[in-house]
């Protein structure tokens, strides 16, 4: 016999971190959305300069295939 309670509460965190995560997704859109380009710009370079870091600098990271690359860009 399972407990039907325990999953019942799994399930309503497993809800609430979704629901949690949606929030601050929409959030963070509407803030870009909000912001202009004197702002992003600086932030979307730093955060590119740190992923070209984080790969060895600007010399590995031109040599990676463009697969990697692309993949990378993703998480920017």
């Amino acid at each position: 016999m399972t407990d039907h309670c325990a999953k019942e509460k799994k399930d309503v965190h497993i809800l609430e971190e979704l629901k949690k995560s949606a929030v601050l997704q929409q959030l963070g859109e509407q803030k870009i959305l909000d912001s202009g380009n004197q702002e992003l710009v600086p932030k979307f370079y730093a955060k590119y300069h740190g992923v070209i870091s984080k790969h060895g600098g600007t010399g590995t990271w031109n040599a990676l295939p463009l697969e990697t690359v692309s993949s990378s860009g993703k998480n920017v």
